[in-house]
């Protein structure tokens, strides 16, 4: 269907703007790859909804606590920030009495506080190596140089890392939107290992064997997630340092004085927290990567496109339909890769490019259908032309006695409704009313096939009303297998015998008006045209009267609706030709007979063909004259 589409698009644009075209959207896909900032918001929102879900269902391990210096601990402390080297020796002793595995302090101790080292600091490096089971954190951070962009290395004094039992880097980076989403594992350029990556092998005693320089943050709230103590309740003893036992305690501030916190996927936390995080990760193996190089964008991107021709469908409502399946089913791979392979796809790329190449083909298809369907009216049109040329003139004088003028309104381009006028060799007068099923186009054939049988007949002088029945009959039951059929009145009128022989098959009544407004509904029972094989010819001579009307019409005009979506019916059509036919002359239009059903529909256009035929016998008495008047 899609190289279809493709191919008529071609031949209509011609090779050289349908290469065009195809060259506009290719740059557009290349664009998705190349400049991944156009969607990467979608994979943000993608990826933090994800993270929010799986961490509602992990629980951390048991073994890592936050012990937070946060407001009060600050306020309990006679020292300002930054704290005295004694006050954080102190503070490190408390949580050694508790039997802690290891100590991770969050906190820079870049400076000495005195050079060659004061009595706190001594004191503190003492401390760092006699407990034997206290890590220290270094920093990077982007510096500008005379040289351009630097990334710099931060950490403690010398003499603090010697002391400590190791040293490992933090590193935060901040996606486009502010948030932290990843955590380093490793710089290749310094050669270092996070302080994550060596508690990690510190605890567990074996090496990181990950080959990956950075993890996506993995949260773990179920049950509370990380516990915080604070530092201060334990340095006061309102907390035991029991609770403390063969923990990893991150040391480091929480207080928002201090500034160090970070927006991520489960809203803002402090520093320490985020240290924690990264750890637990590793102790549960929950190492998370974001595939968000070109080759990784550059094959989510064909997938797209893959899909949008795929499952392409024609029109919007269906579009949306299977549009909202292939949504769901990509979000859920997403997150199945991501909980069980640990790689986050980088679903905008998916998405967008299957968005994008679905409403190229949507536009495409769309544009051709327009240009279908202008053809189609252009035709429409035209064969509307034809039709009219076929149809016989509308008003015919018998004489001097009776005259009969038929009026036909489609409510398409071409119509379905068949009206035609015979005059015979014998001066009688034959005329004929059809109403084909549907209407349009098919409807029309019917209509041009009965015109030829009717045209025929005539030029063999064979025209009748059982003739015409039954030939088209046959004819339209033989060619068409009851797909169509038509109802049909067919009245010979002999102006000697003011006879009207009418043949029935299956249309509405006539209404036969007398000249005082009463009305008699002629009508006999019968299959239309073209249901059967045969079909019995049911007819009989109606006697017309001076100042009769007989009315033929089609079921256009009594099933008018107005938009309250209200018949008209053939109670009010007939009550109100006994009013207007009586008086009607014979050169006024006919489309003043129509006026009460128009007036009806306020305005709503005719659902259906509206065919009416109106046969006067006229009445030359001058006292009648002076009765006809205006409406």
């Amino acid at each position: 269907m899609i190289v279809q589409l493709f191919k008529q698009l071609r031949d209509f644009l011609g090779p050289r703007n349908f290469f065009g075209i195809i060259s506009v959207i290719s740059i557009v896909v290349a664009g998705l790859i190349i400049f991944p900032g156009w969607s990467r918001w979608f994979d943000y929102w993608v990826m933090d909804s994800v993270i929010q879900l799986e961490s509602r269902l992990i629980r951390p391990v048991p073994e890592i606590v936050v012990v937070g210096i946060d407001t009060p601990t600050l306020e309990g402390i006679k020292y300002r920030w930054p704290w005295p080297r004694t006050v954080f020796t102190d503070l490190l002793k408390k949580l050694e009495i508790g039997k802690p595995r290891l100590i991770i302090v969050d906190i820079l101790l870049q400076h000495l506080e005195e050079s060659g080292m004061s009595a706190g600091d001594r004191e503190l490096a003492e401390t760092l190596q006699k407990n034997g089971n206290v890590a220290l954190i270094a920093m990077f951070e982007d510096a500008l140089t005379p040289r351009g962009k630097e990334n710099r290395f931060f950490s403690s004094a010398d003499e603090f890392c010697r002391a400590a039992t190791f040293t490992g880097f933090v590193g935060t980076e901040y996606d486009s939107d502010g948030k932290v989403r990843l955590f380093k594992l490793r710089d290749e350029a310094f050669g270092l290992e996070s302080c994550a990556v060596q508690t990690f092998s510190s605890v567990t005693g074996k090496k990181f064997t990950g080959r990956k320089t950075h993890s996506l943050l993995s949260f773990a709230l179920k049950d509370g997630g990380i516990p915080t103590i604070s530092a201060g309740a334990l340095l006061s003893g309102q907390v035991s340092t029991d609770i403390l036992r063969d923990k990893i305690i991150v040391l480091g501030s929480n207080a928002p004085i201090l500034h160090d916190f970070h927006s991520t996927a489960i809203g803002v936390i402090p520093g320490p927290m985020l240290l924690a995080v990264s750890i637990d990760a590793l102790l549960q193996n929950r190492q998370r990567s974001y595939l968000s190089d070109w080759d990784a964008r550059f094959f989510a991107v064909l997938l797209g496109l893959f899909l949008a021709w795929k499952y392409f469908a024609p029109d919007f409502r269906s579009l949306i339909r299977k549009g909202a399946i292939i949504l769901i089913l990509i979000v859920v791979f997403s997150m199945i890769c991501f909980f069980f392979a640990g790689i986050f796809l980088p679903v905008a790329s998916i998405v967008l490019s299957w968005l994008y190449f679905s409403a190229v083909l949507l536009s495409f298809n769309t544009f051709l259908q327009f240009l279908e369907l202008h053809v189609m009216r252009n035709e429409s049109e035209a064969a509307g032309k034809v039709q009219k040329l076929l149809a016989p003139k509308t008003e015919w004088t018998i004489s001097s006695d009776y005259s009969c003028r038929g009026i036909n309104i489609s409510c398409q381009s071409v119509g379905g409704d068949y009206l035609d006028f015979f005059e015979m060799p014998d001066k009688t007068f034959l005329f004929i009313i059809g109403d084909v099923t549907g209407h349009g186009f098919s409807a029309a054939m019917v209509c041009s096939i009965a015109k030829t049988i009717s045209a025929t007949l005539y030029e063999k002088n064979m025209l009748t009303v059982s003739s015409w029945i039954s030939t088209v009959n046959n004819m339209v039951f033989n060619l068409l297998k009851k797909k169509k059929n038509l109802t049909a009145l067919v009245a010979h009128l002999n102006p000697e015998t003011h006879l009207v022989h009418i043949g029935f098959a299956g249309h509405s009544p006539v209404y036969h008006v007398k000249s005082d407004g009463s009305v008699t509904e002629i009508s006999i029972s019968n299959y239309p045209v073209g249901c059967r094989k045969t079909i019995q010819i049911l007819e009989g001579d109606y006697p017309m009267e001076e100042g009769d009307s007989m009315v033929f019409y089609s079921d256009g005009i009594v099933e008018a609706l107005n938009y309250d979506e209200k018949q008209y019916g053939f109670d009010a059509w007939k009550d109100h030709l006994s009013r207007v036919i009586p008086k009607l002359k014979s050169d006024q239009p006919l489309e003043d007979v129509l006026q009460d059903v128009r007036n009806f529909t306020k305005g709503r256009p005719f659902d259906d063909d509206v065919t009416l035929i109106v046969l006067q016998r006229l009445k030359h008495s001058p006292d009648h004259l002076q009765e006809i008047r205006e409406f």
